[in-house]
């Protein structure tokens, strides 16, 4: 009982902070829209770019990559194959999906400690772009708070595949 009221409590979190991201994942998007429309425009009616429009558009692209995968997986809209599993009974294809999505957890899970890392080095470093002089660390931070909500995500998957591969 405490187990599915855990779930529940961890899908409400992981649906409100995936969905937060993915609404700032799509402004930033039509963000980078209007930017390159902007540069296309002024590159080749009055030759005129917007100078380092190039860097916006690779950070604005960290953001949306980052805060979009949540969602996805939140959705299901990612890649399966279900091709073999499909064919199985309903209690080994929820052993199959749990296996599954624990290695997904762990690997994000690693890449996630790993992008902290990262990131210390880079804010040591004082990485910054090269026309625009913009630190990139902050935007490892960003990677790094959208890796861990995917984490959370996908640990309420495995748990619900868990549960559906223990239920009787």
């Amino acid at each position: 009982m405490r187990l599915i009221k855990g779930v529940h409590l961890l899908s409400k979190i992981s649906d409100l902070t995936s969905r937060l991201a993915a609404g700032l994942a799509a402004c930033v998007l039509a963000a980078m829209m209007l930017l390159t429309g902007v540069d296309v425009i002024l590159r080749y009616i009055f030759a005129w770019p917007i100078s380092g429009s190039l860097e916006l558009t690779e950070f604005m692209m960290v953001i949306v990559i980052a805060f979009g995968l949540a969602y996805c997986a939140l959705q299901k809209r990612h890649v399966r194959i279900d091709l073999l599993v499909s064919r199985l009974p309903d209690r080994a294809q929820a052993v199959m999906n749990s296996i599954a999505n624990l290695a997904f957890l762990l690997l994000f899970v690693l890449i996630t400690w790993r992008s902290f890392y990262r990131m210390q080095s880079m804010y040591e470093g004082q990485l910054t772009s090269s026309v625009l002089f913009i630190p990139k660390f902050p935007f490892m931070i960003l990677m790094i708070i959208g890796s861990a909500i995917l984490c959370l995500v996908v640990l309420k998957d495995v748990i619900e595949c868990f549960c559906q591969a223990v239920k009787k």
